[in-house]
């Protein structure tokens, strides 16, 4: 009966270690969900403070394709 115990003890804290480092995606954005260039300089940093991430997360920066465009910038640029 204690081994049934223990068993199930060891499955939980393994699911919770698996479930807990996942890397999750942070959508950034106002309530539409939609990238906007921010109404006061620390709007980001606010909504950052909020956040608590880790390495391997992503941001997801949605925007309106109509109006606005992105580039990738890489290293060397």
């Amino acid at each position: 009966m204690a081994s049934v115990k223990y068993s199930f003890l060891f499955s939980a804290v393994v699911f919770l270690l698996c479930f807990l480092s996942e890397a999750r995606e942070f959508v950034v954005g106002s309530e539409n969900n939609l990238w906007a260039v921010p109404s006061f300089v620390d709007e980001f940093n606010k909504w950052a403070e909020k956040t608590r991430f880790q390495i391997g997360d992503s941001l997801v920066l949605k925007y309106d394709s109509k109006t606005d465009s992105v580039l990738e910038v890489t290293e060397e640029d």
